[in-house]
């Protein structure tokens, strides 16, 4: 918890896969933003998640300043 801003904020995801609840993605939306922050203070984050679709593609066009990291769905 956050003294400042009252918001609960996690270690960082740096490597390896991330895991997420399959019920807490919306299978028709391409993109979304996760609820939960990640680092602290100013530096804090919410990871943007892509559907696999859009993966494909950044990955087939090979659009550069692009990272990707893999998800698990549990």
């Amino acid at each position: 918890m956050c003294p400042l801003c009252h918001v609960t904020k996690y270690y960082p995801y740096m490597r390896g896969v991330m895991y997420l609840k399959h019920d807490a993605l919306v299978p028709e939306v391409d993109i979304m933003q996760t609820y939960e922050w990640f680092g602290s203070g100013h530096s804090a984050y919410r990871e943007v998640l892509v559907s696999n679709r859009l993966a494909r593609l950044v990955i087939d066009q090979g659009w550069k300043g692009v990272a990707l990291k893999p998800i698990e769905l549990v």
